[in-house]
């Protein structure tokens, strides 16, 4: 456990997220400290009060009653502010904590984020975030006041009756033992019932964006179907999980109160009668002592829910973060050369896609690259925007391995569009500038065609397209993205299957105009390369350029 809990990503993601929120975490533990002696405090003063009580002329009858009331209004609002200040700094822990989590999925390389589902980010960000940070801020900041609370019941138990103290001692071991069998069964059900939420969440997504599919096929129902088998093995998980946590506070308070029955039965039979003070602190702190030890049994169970977490966060955060801006910084000339050299890859070890792949393209020159599927087309696009890393070989840009210069700046000089590319849940106009060092005059493609039906919409380039562009249809979203590929002026243009969802005019209209780029490289990915006028071909077969 202590190997889960100190790896060192943990450690720097932790001292990280902590540290701005230092002063709160530190005035948190001064009000849980205060709360614990208040809460020692508390059946000593309700002693002195019985006992005053029993003699009404006493002069500390008073006293002892505005102390005692003093005491319970002074937890009433250290509770209060505890409350307050662990409610708003674990909100400001969560959205940080989110943050970075957003932060480390941006970072993390492509070819590696795509090993998730939407639905497993989602569920690392909602609930395995929450779980920490709710571990973090709830329960370990309150284990030191409960273990003070508890051993500070303890000795004042053991001034009244030294038999009743030595029994509660003895009875510790125990009691941990049997938290730590229970609690150690917590942390696979919690694996298995989060990787539950996820598969749930992912059906959501998928069906989401595939609901023309599922009602074309009338699988409407089978759907339903299978997602409701998923949430019943949710029930099924969480239920097995709520046995478990439920029972650790209720099994330590009926044990507690049996053991200090026994305790008490036993004093009585060795010891010598106790004024109605002492069993009036004698009761309250055995009450006090139940308290705390729910709590450290609760943190246990909570630890291993929150090492289950950790479990999940770790491919993301223990790998190294992609960097936009390492490397060397390097502006690249407009339309330059590209040159691979022996370019080998594969997503796999024993089945490389790109096998000593090598062919070059000159400053300005217009080549198409086709062959049959799988052939590692769009795993050199992949290449050359540096989505990954290749095995061995090069790519050069103008002579410059793209390897040694920073990925902003490899990215930053390419104008990507590939097939199915969606567009942002906002305007035209915003995604037609989305990256653009410069807004863009869309005017400036009026001989393509590929922005004239924005006319026809509500708003104009204000219209907001919807997620990912469903307010559009295929073909139009297809040309938004050209057409922001075309006005942003990046000098290595890269279309893969880009023109696929054009109708036939628009195709050729686009075609011509990026046949008559001379200020740019272009690199088309086509299936029907006699579709694009004044193109060198280079055919792909097998991860190696054919003749």
């Amino acid at each position: 456990m202590l190997d889960a809990i100190t790896r060192p990503w943990l450690l720097d993601l932790l001292s990280g997220l902590f540290r701005p929120y230092r002063r709160r975490l530190l005035a948190l533990s001064a009000l849980g400290l205060l709360a614990s002696l208040v809460t020692l405090a508390t059946p000593w003063a309700a002693s002195q009060l019985a006992e005053g009580l029993l003699a009404p002329t006493s002069a500390g009858l008073f006293v002892s009653g505005a102390l005692l009331l003093l005491l319970i209004l002074g937890d009433a609002v250290l509770d209060y502010g505890s409350g307050w200040l662990m409610g708003t700094t674990s909100h400001l822990l969560l959205l940080d904590f989110r943050s970075r989590l957003f932060e480390r999925v941006h970072q993390t390389p492509l070819i590696r984020s795509q090993e998730l589902s939407r639905g497993d980010t989602v569920n690392l960000s909602e609930n395995d975030v929450h779980a920490i940070v709710a571990f973090m801020v709830g329960s370990l900041m309150e284990l030191l006041p409960s273990f003070i609370t508890f051993f500070g019941a303890l000795w004042m138990i053991a001034t009244i009756s030294p038999t009743i103290g030595f029994l509660a001692l003895v009875s510790i071991p125990p009691f941990v033992i049997a938290t730590r069998l229970l609690g150690r069964r917590l942390r696979p059900i919690s694996e298995r019932l989060y990787a539950r939420h996820g598969e749930s969440l992912s059906q959501l997504e998928e069906n989401l964006g595939l609901l023309q599919l599922i009602k074309s096929r009338n699988m409407e129902a089978a759907e339903l179907r299978r997602y409701r088998t998923t949430s019943s093995a949710i029930f099924k998980e969480n239920s097995a999980y709520l046995r478990i946590d439920l029972a650790l506070t209720p099994v330590t308070r009926v044990a507690g109160a049996a053991g200090l029955i026994v305790a008490l039965l036993f004093s009585a039979m060795i010891d010598s009668a106790h004024n109605v003070s002492e069993l009036v602190r004698l009761f309250m702190y055995a009450g006090v002592l139940f308290g705390p030890i729910s709590g450290i049994v609760s943190a246990y169970g909570g630890l291993q829910t929150t090492l289950a977490s950790v479990d999940r966060l770790e491919p993301l955060f223990s790998a190294a973060p992609e960097d936009p801006q390492e490397g060397k910084a390097h502006t690249f000339r407009r339309a330059p050369g590209v040159r691979i050299e022996a370019l080998r890859f594969g997503y796999t070890a024993s089945s490389p896609v790109l096998k000593n792949l090598a062919f070059e393209v000159d400053a300005g020159d217009f080549v198409v690259l086709t062959g049959p599927n799988g052939s590692g087309k769009s795993t050199l696009a992949m290449l050359l925007n540096r989505f990954a890393e290749p095995e061995a070989g090069r790519i050069l840009f103008d002579g410059f391995d793209i390897a040694a210069a920073r990925r902003a700046d490899v990215r930053g000089a390419i104008g990507l569009v590939y097939q199915g590319m969606p567009l942002l849940d906002r305007s035209i106009s915003a995604n037609l500038n989305y990256g653009a060092e410069a807004p863009v005059d869309p005017d400036t493609l009026a001989e393509t065609g590929l922005l004239d039906f924005v006319s026809t919409l509500e708003g104009g380039l204000a219209f907001q397209v919807g997620p990912g562009g469903t307010m559009l249809s295929g073909g139009q979203r297809q040309r938004v993205a050209l057409a922001a590929a075309l006005l942003q002026p990046r000098p290595l243009l890269l279309l893969d299957e880009a023109t696929s969802m054009l109708d036939e005019p628009c195709q050729r209209r686009v075609r011509a105009h990026i046949a008559a780029l001379t200020n740019r490289t272009r690199i088309v990915i086509d299936h029907d390369p006699g579709a694009w006028p004044g193109a060198r071909v280079v055919t792909l077969a097998n991860g190696r350029m054919t003749p």
